[in-house]
């Protein structure tokens, strides 16, 4: 296996999609922002059928609960400063003992400090992540699309629990449902656990895989895209191929750009241009003639993402002639 050298002291994007690190990072934000979107909900549709609270108490606490996300960052603060994950492992349990607490005494006496406790963590874990994988890269572009996965995945994963969170109220008795939150924070330990603790202070894996060039009709890729998971197949290959004629940082490694495009399939544009641009050198200074611009790789492969693999394809196939 060849891959970067040792002297590399930062990560590019590629590094990191194609690191544990990352998806344990994703997955823990994505359970937890569930988690606490199940437990808002279910505290909402519990208070409703006990009638054990007032609604000017239930929405005092929401409020005292949005003040506390705000002071998150100085959890934040602490965690990017030590450069370590043990602070994750801590908003962790905060948030697991303010749903348990709220499961075993639901009352005027414990709804604030469970709120509090809470979404002062959550406001942290909002931070620290796009935080930890934005330090990794040092760069401003890594921030937005890690800002950008999250907001996307906080957006989605809260839709989706908030009506979860009704089909729960209509089968199981709802004060369970603050158990089930838990347990799905609990969870999230186990994801964390295998994340280096170095984060992305350390030095990238080695990784990528080299295969030969390979010639293959435009068309002919352009149309088997339209056959499910061909696409995944040639973009598991083309990546080891282009490595073969730039090694680049910045190229993914064949397993991840698979991962990507079937988790996060918005990012297939970018992957897209990182290939055109490994292609024609990370300068540009091994760019071919009549090569493509990468605007317009990206713009097909935002459109209609076959016509965009159709023109990589094409672009590897002059390398091969030159």
């Amino acid at each position: 296996m060849d891959g970067k050298g040792k002297e590399a002291t930062t990560w590019t994007w590629a590094d990191q999609i194609s690191s544990y690190r990352f998806w344990g990072l994703l997955i823990f934000y994505i359970l937890t922002i569930g988690a606490y979107s199940l437990y808002n909900s279910s505290l909402v549709s519990y208070n409703y059928d006990t009638k054990e609270l007032s609604l000017t108490m239930v929405s005092s606490s929401f409020i005292a609960g949005r003040f506390a996300y705000l002071y998150g960052f100085l959890l934040a603060w602490i965690a990017i400063r030590t450069i370590k994950h043990y602070m994750l492992y801590i908003c962790s349990i905060m948030i697991f003992v303010g749903m348990i607490l709220t499961f075993i005494l639901f009352n005027y006496v414990t709804i604030f400090p469970s709120q509090i406790i809470i979404s002062l963590a959550i406001g942290a874990i909002s931070i620290i992540i796009p935080s930890i994988i934005a330090g990794g890269r040092r760069g401003s572009d890594m921030f937005v699309v890690s800002w950008g996965i999250l907001t996307l995945f906080s957006f989605y994963t809260e839709t989706g629990i908030n009506q979860a969170g009704v089909l729960f109220g209509s089968i199981l008795d709802t004060s369970y449902s603050f158990l089930i939150c838990a347990a799905i924070v609990f969870l999230t330990i186990f994801f964390l656990i295998p994340v280096n603790s170095e984060l992305f202070a350390g030095i990238p894996p080695l990784r990528g895989r080299i295969q030969p060039l390979q010639k293959r009709e435009p068309l002919h890729v352009l149309l088997l895209c339209f056959i499910p998971f061909f696409y995944l197949y040639w973009l598991y290959h083309v990546h080891g191929e282009i490595r073969s004629i730039n090694n680049s940082p910045k190229l993914l490694s064949p397993r991840a750009s698979v991962w990507l495009v079937l988790f996060i399939p918005i990012l297939f544009p970018i992957i897209m241009a990182t290939l055109n641009d490994c292609i024609n050198g990370d300068d540009g200074s091994q760019k071919m003639k009549d090569s493509y611009s990468t605007v317009w790789i990206v713009f097909w492969s935002f459109v209609f993402f076959p016509i965009g693999a159709a023109m990589i394809q094409s672009s590897i196939n002059r390398s091969i002639q030159s």
